[in-house]
């Protein structure tokens, strides 16, 4: 009794496995048929494990295999990515209105108090009155002069300390980057990094 019990779960999984995998493969090819081309990925991980360290090499030859614009699945989010400077000033400026919508991350929502800063807000009247105080007043030249002696600051602290680190190797791009980081938070929310 024993071996028949092992005879007919391995003879179920053996049907089973095979039948769930084509209705997975019939599904996903229907959804996509409007979609672009691109890599396959896992069911789950979606094409995250082949990736790699070189994230702007593995875009780059992908664009080279499907073309400038296709699709990849990063998990279980699917995103289009866009490698032909044309297209991508055509989608910003052209058809901005049609693709300025996007899902808000869970990092998104928690570092904009629910999605609701400038950069994360939905496309709406509220996000066009927003950007217009930003333009007005954050790029203006009174609001580039107002941030001068912050950005001083920031510099001289980043030239200080390569100057303290003489002789030895320092990362310019961490450099650059905790310089820039620090700046932004310290002009947008008085916070030093």
């Amino acid at each position: 009794m024993d071996d028949t019990f092992v005879y007919v779960a391995g003879l179920a999984l053996a049907i089973t496995i095979p039948i769930l995998c084509g209705w997975y493969l019939k599904l996903n090819s229907h959804s996509s048929s409007r979609l672009p081309p691109g890599p396959r990925g896992l069911p789950i991980l979606g094409y995250i494990p082949f990736l790699g360290p070189d994230l702007l090499g593995k875009v780059s030859a992908l664009a080279h295999r499907h073309g400038p614009i296709y699709k990849m699945w990063l998990g279980q989010k699917l995103c289009v990515v866009i490698s032909s400077p044309t297209l991508v000033r055509q989608i910003a400026r052209d058809h901005d209105v049609v693709f300025s919508n996007r899902d808000t991350t869970a990092a998104a929502k928690a570092l904009s108090h629910g999605g609701d800063g400038f950069a994360h807000a939905p496309y709406t009247q509220e996000w066009r009155v927003l950007r217009k105080i930003f333009v007005r007043d954050m790029q203006s030249n009174k609001g580039m002069q107002a941030s001068a002696r912050l950005r001083t600051e920031e510099c001289r602290k980043a030239v200080r300390y390569v100057y303290a680190r003489k002789g030895e190797p320092v990362d310019v791009g961490d450099l650059a980057f905790t310089t820039e980081l620090s700046l932004t938070m310290n002009i947008l929310r008085s916070v030093r990094c």
